[in-house]
């Protein structure tokens, strides 16, 4: 059967919401994240974490966010050599989430690292979690 080319095709990308399915995202992914607080469609997790990790002789920080609409979670992961490095990359993404600080993180670009989804809790749907490295910071001066 030939296909009709002025007929628009319809594409699946990870992350979409297809009723009550979601498509989770796939390793490798790379993409944009728009944090800030006036347009975005992320508020910002309450748990973070900062991990010593032996093998890469480094400490590793971990803040998340959630997805408004779908509780989706994207945990930004970023990697540093002293402990208050980690510490001031999570204070940097909860301030510009939350819209204060005199320097904001308006968008991180990642990849996807690891992608898995955790149980829902207290009666919360089940939602995907993308681990995602951080690979470039795009900030901006606020006076």
């Amino acid at each position: 059967m030939p296909q009709n080319p002025g007929k628009p095709t319809s594409k699946i990308t990870p992350g979409m919401l297809l009723g009550a399915l979601k498509v989770p995202p796939r390793v490798g992914e790379r993409r944009n994240y728009d944090i800030q607080p006036d347009a975005n469609e992320y508020q910002l997790w309450p748990y973070s974490t900062i991990e010593w990790t032996a093998a890469q002789n480094k400490y590793r920080a971990r803040v998340m966010i959630q997805d408004k609409k779908t509780r989706d979670h994207v945990a930004f992961n970023s990697w540093h050599q002293d402990f208050a490095d980690a510490e001031r990359a999570i204070a940097l993404v909860s301030d510009s989430v939350r819209g204060v600080g005199p320097r904001r993180v308006y968008n991180i670009f990642g990849e996807t690292i690891e992608a898995n989804t955790t149980p829902g809790v207290g009666g919360e749907p089940p939602a995907n979690v993308a681990e995602v490295l951080a690979l470039i910071w795009s900030m901006r001066q606020i006076d």
